[in-house]
């Protein structure tokens, strides 16, 4: 397998510019992971963040797999294939890169699943009191 060499990206501005983009300009998590991290790689698209909107409360506030997790699978898998030309070695290097991220956040937050790691039910009013802003 190949390795990805994540040295050229500044992972605390990409984290700052995700916190951003979440707090000033109220986008789902999932939208600011995926704008800050095709900044980070360079990549320019009109769809970008809106393509990560569904994400959002763990796919359409469902409570499944955080936003977050799966905007920063979608980065992962945009940086190898940048990087990595042969198809076999970037299928297994963003499958380990992938496995290690949901394995890492998993151990550090107890789930990548939103309702656990946030414990929040968007689906309820109590859940989603602060969701939508008038």
């Amino acid at each position: 397998m190949q390795a990805f060499n994540y040295s050229n990206i500044d992972g605390e501005a990409m984290a700052a510019a995700a916190d951003r983009y979440f707090m000033v300009d109220e986008r789902c998590r999932g939208e600011s992971v995926r704008k800050s991290g095709c900044e980070a790689l360079g990549i320019k698209s009109d769809a970008v963040p809106d393509i990560a909107l569904g994400l959002g409360g763990g796919m359409g506030l469902q409570g499944h797999i955080c936003g977050a997790v799966s905007a920063a699978a979608l980065v992962l898998s945009m940086a190898t294939s940048k990087t990595i030309e042969d198809y076999p070695a970037r299928k297994a290097t963003t499958f380990e890169a992938v496995g290690r991220l949901c394995r890492e956040l998993g151990k550090r937050f107890g789930s990548i699943q939103f309702r656990q790691m946030c414990g929040l039910d968007l689906t309820t009013p109590e859940g989603s009191i602060s969701l939508f802003k008038a």
